[in-house]
């Protein structure tokens, strides 16, 4: 893995003798991601006790798709866009519901060699969704919602000595009043390309995602979405 600036937060700098050198270019990487996932939770609106859905371990698919930015500017933080498209189909007694969403993330470098890499920043996890509810194969107005949740944000690369095989772990998360979000995700990668124009690599790994909300637009929920994923990603 190549190295690449090493920015760093002022409330950081006594982290600063843990960085390696900082890199001269700029990077940009790129990645798809697949999801076999399973829902399990429910929904409602305008009250917690009017229940729209309780979903069974029902199975989906969803995926997710990312930028991100690595630069040498000090001080200023690198920059990760990540959407992900999350539709529950509904079946007549639960809901169709969308939780897709976009993740804005600002994070630091703060340690990164050809061994280990670590990032810690905030994710803005940016809502706009909908619950349609389903009776007889006709649809009623959707209930929608939206809202920026603010997480802390980190992730961490670690390299397998002598090969090309890497574990990776990322995480956001935040719980505030009664509303607790999480999504985190581990995984093994493999560099299969790597010179001096691109680097691409594989993942499989496991993704783990539970949005609790309380009275946001008048949605509450008490969700989870999990399931192995198998990834992408780039660098050029």
């Amino acid at each position: 893995m190549k190295q690449f600036a090493k920015v760093l937060p002022l409330a950081g700098l006594a982290l600063a003798p843990m960085a390696a050198s900082a890199d001269t270019v700029l990077g940009v990487f790129a990645g798809g991601q697949y999801w076999d996932g399973n829902v399990d939770g429910s929904i409602s609106a305008f009250d917690p006790l009017v229940q729209l859905g309780n979903y069974d371990d029902q199975g989906e698919t969803f995926s997710s798709y990312y930028v991100a930015l690595e630069h040498p500017i000090p001080l200023i933080p690198n920059f990760k866009a990540r959407w992900n498209d999350m539709t529950v189909d509904g079946d007549g007694i639960n809901p169709k519901s969308d939780f897709s969403h976009v993740d804005y993330i600002l994070y630091y470098e703060i340690f990164d060699n050809d061994i280990v890499s670590i990032d810690l920043g905030v994710n803005a996890k940016r809502f706009d969704g909908n619950t349609r509810y389903i009776v007889a194969d006709a649809a009623v107005t959707p209930v929608d919602f939206s809202g920026t949740v603010p997480m802390a944000y980190a992730s961490t690369k670690i390299g397998l000595p002598f090969t090309s095989w890497w574990i990776n772990a990322e995480a956001s998360a935040l719980s505030f009043d009664d509303s607790d979000i999480r999504d985190v995700s581990a995984s093994v990668e493999y560099q299969f390309l790597d010179n001096a124009a691109i680097d691409a690599s594989v993942r499989l790994g496991y993704r783990d995602m539970e949005i609790k909300l309380d009275d946001i637009d008048d949605t509450y929920s008490d969700i989870r979405f999990s399931g192995p994923f198998v990834s992408v990603d780039v660098h050029f």
